[in-house]
């Protein structure tokens, strides 16, 4: 009894043969069906438009053409290339391009006849550039060739590309087109410059994002001098997730400074019961529970960082050195204590290092370490210490009892929901039908209403 359609992601129903499927999961199984009935097949389109590439202005690549009153239009020659552009021009809003009033840049002999003749002024889009501008950079000093196809079969493609929303249409489909075009011409063997995409948001100030025509820019070398470098890039990374933009606050600024300077004072104030040979007595004296936190820590830090979560990351941290605080109020200090802090500092210094660089840096070599801290392998959570009470949840579809599922007593209802929508055994009183509550009695049972 649907009043429209429903577009978000769920389960199959009066679909034929993909019944009880989740949609992600039935678009490739449609398309592969349509395919092996010969009624379709799978293709990806492309918006892409007529591109105006030159530009009035300096700056960018020039146009490497002559226009010659007898040849006429004619290209620059080979040997003569690259054009480069003149370094004293009058950058004056006159009215004609820099390039255009110069002196001497635009009056040239015809290559081919020897006449008179002028040089396209206009420069190209440093779209143009930015289109392929990653092959480049695999062999920057090759001057036989635009790259080295070698270095770029090496390097290529990128795994991970980080860039603003503004061009997600321009820029990165330009480059795709490019590395197309490229692969027809046989100079790359990949069809696809970027494998994966992060787009993040912007700063904004009083509401607006930051710009230099409004006045709002609150500079690095600002923040640096007040507060240092290292709270300036642990407060861009925790102000939010990355993909939203996000409000700049100095409130939300000097909150960070006195988290790292109090980092540091738990590492002054404690350094003394540092044990450098803890490795070797943390599975004989190290406190269970208290490492059970480190180790989380750890787990947390890591698929935050690995899912660009760094806000999330630091908030972590932030967490977990307050809990080694309370640690250092603690009457008994013995052995076992020092080995399971030691370990906590250590790991503490080593997850907030990607953060907060030079502190973490100095922290590291007064512990006694032989070398940078950015020399070491990143620290691995003991999968085992995690282990948690596992309880066993009845699941009733709609009133009546259909299965059990066996979850950790410490998840989450997102994970729980997760976990039952696995199961076949449930899946199946879901074949056809719309999901319309998932609700979870913490530690007694799950509830499906289906219709």
């Amino acid at each position: 009894m649907m009043e429209e359609a429903y577009v978000e992601p769920g389960i199959q129903i009066n679909s034929g043969p993909f019944n009880g499927m989740w949609s992600e999961e039935a678009k490739e199984a449609i398309i592969k069906f349509a395919e092996e009935q010969g009624i379709g097949k799978r293709k990806v389109y492309y918006k892409l438009r007529d591109w105006c590439i030159s530009r009035q202005r300096y700056w960018g690549a020039p146009i490497p053409m002559i226009y010659c009153p007898n040849c006429g239009i004619v290209p620059v020659p080979e040997e003569q290339l690259p054009v480069l552009l003149p370094e004293d021009v009058d950058f004056l809003p006159t009215g004609p391009s820099p390039l255009a009033r110069h002196h001497s840049f635009p009056y040239v002999k015809c290559p081919y006849c020897g006449s008179d003749a002028r040089r396209e002024t206009d420069t190209m889009d440093t779209f143009v550039d930015s289109s392929w501008y990653f092959l480049r950079f695999t062999s920057p000093r090759e001057d036989k060739a635009p790259f080295d196809k070698e270095a770029v079969e090496y390097w290529m493609p990128v795994d991970q590309y980080v860039g603003g929303i503004e061009h997600a249409v321009l820029h990165l489909l330009y480059s795709r087109f490019f590395t197309k075009f490229l692969y027809d011409l046989g100079l790359v063997s990949f069809t696809e410059p970027f494998l994966r995409l992060f787009t993040q948001g912007m700063i904004t100030l009083g509401g607006s994002a930051m710009s230099k025509s409004r006045g709002n820019v609150v500079t690095p070398e600002e923040i640096c001098e007040k507060y240092g470098a290292d709270t300036a890039r642990v407060y861009t990374l925790f102000i939010g997730p990355p993909e939203l933009d996000a409000e700049w606050s100095e409130r939300g600024v000097e909150g960070v400074f006195r988290f790292l300077s109090r980092v540091y004072r738990l590492f002054e104030e404690n350094l003394n019961q540092f044990d450098p040979d803890w490795r070797g007595k943390i599975d004989q004296l190290g406190d269970r529970e208290k490492r059970r936190l480190t180790h989380s820590t750890i787990k947390k830090v890591t698929q935050d960082i690995e899912r660009f979560h760094f806000n999330t990351a630091i908030a972590s941290l932030m967490e977990f050195s307050s809990a080694l605080y309370g640690w250092t109020q603690e009457d008994n200090k013995d052995e076992r204590w020092r080995v399971t802090f030691s370990e906590g500092l250590e790991m503490l210094i080593h997850l907030l290092s990607p953060f907060a660089p030079f502190v973490c840096e100095e922290m590291w070599e007064r512990l006694g370490k032989g070398r940078s801290i950015y020399f070491e392998s990143w620290p691995k959570w003991e999968e085992e210490l995690l282990q948690t009470e596992r309880i066993v949840l009845p699941i009733q579809v709609n009133g009546k009892v259909r299965g059990t599922v066996e979850v950790s007593a410490e998840a989450s209802e997102e994970e729980i929901k997760e976990e039952v929508l696995k199961l076949e055994r449930v899946r199946k009183y879901l074949e056809g039908k719309q999901l319309k509550r998932f609700i979870v009695v913490p530690k007694r049972l799950i509830s499906i209403v289906v219709e």
